[in-house]
Formats: structure tokens, sequence, C-alpha cells
């Protein structure tokens, strides 16, 4: 019975560590490199996968791809879907969804600071990021997007873009959408 007991207050005790390192890592160091991790709710994902208007074929990239879900959306429409994101286990779970789901030919998701990663193959980005991160990003837009790119973000505006719509926001759920198309 003893055993027993240890072994569980192990298994606790290793399990509190994990989630408080991921946590930490999650929070705090996604909020220091562009944002922390939060989910865009489903409805919020519709829209965004909407506002698009995804081809496919296409080249699409998600900038802080979180749990891959605006990736696979993109990925079911036939559309080639590559994510970056710090958060290694928000990695290891994008593609272990994209595996159980067939799309993994598709979906490429990298453990990577997406400054450092090239973005001349995008026909569309995605991000979900604050506002001074969006300010600080829209250079690396500028100068590395082909023309026609699309360029949609959830919740912020990229500060000096136009949108080239009316920013939308359909539902409480989600918030404003802001489409901008690269010139």
């Amino acid at each position: 019975m003893e055993i027993l007991l240890f072994l569980i207050t192990i298994v606790v005790l290793l399990s509190t560590i994990v989630w408080i390192i991921f946590s930490l890592y999650t929070v705090i160091i996604g909020d220091l490199l562009g944002a922390p991790y939060v989910s865009s709710s489903r409805d919020a994902v519709k829209q965004m996968i909407a506002v698009a208007r995804l081809q496919q074929g296409e080249m699409v990239m998600d900038l802080g791809s979180g749990d891959g879900k605006i990736l696979l959306e993109a990925a079911k429409l036939g559309c080639h879907a590559v994510g970056l994101e710090i958060n290694p286990f928000l990695v290891w779970y994008s593609r272990r969804r994209a595996k159980k789901l067939g799309l993994q030919k598709l979906v490429k998701v990298y453990c990577r600071n997406f400054n450092k990663y090239s973005l001349k193959e995008a026909d569309v980005v995605f991000i979900y990021l604050w506002p001074k991160t969006n300010k600080i990003l829209r250079n690396k837009l500028e100068s590395e997007l082909k023309n026609g790119a699309r360029v949609i973000s959830n919740a912020f505006p990229i500060e000096g873009w136009i949108p080239a719509e009316n920013p939308l926001r359909q539902s409480a759920n989600v918030g404003k959408i802001f489409l901008y198309y690269k010139t």
C-alpha cells in the first residue's frame, strides 16, 4: 500500500512540474516573443478561413500556429500549410493532430521563431499576435510577401495598413478579423 501511495505521489508531482513548465512557457515565453498562446474559437477559425478565400494548392502560413486549428482547416481544403510555433508542446500537439487526421503530407509545423523563417512562398498568412508584434512583423511582411498575398489578422490590426474590407465581426464569440492584401 505504501508503495502505491508513493507512486501516486510521484506521478502527481511529475504532472504538476510538467504543467508548470507548460504554463510558464506558453504564457511568459510566448508573451515575450510575440503573444501568449490563446486558442482561437471554432467560430473565429471558420471566419478567418472564409475571409481568406483559400484555393486548393495555395501555401498557407500561420505565424504562432498554436494548436494548429487553422493549419488543419486549410489542409482540409487542399492547401499546403506551414505552422511556425515556438512552444515545443504545441508543435508536438499540432503534428499529432495532423497525423491523426491523415493530413501530415499537407501540414508541416516547425518549432521556430517566425522572424527567422522566409515568408516568400506564402499565398496567405494568418496571425493572432499582439499589436506591438504586428507592428514589428509589418516590415517582414512588406519585404518578403509576394504581391497579392493575403494577410488575415485575428483581433488586432496591423498598424499603418488599411484593411481590404471593413473588419468583420459576425458573432459575439469572434473578435474583429482583418484582411489585408500585399501590394
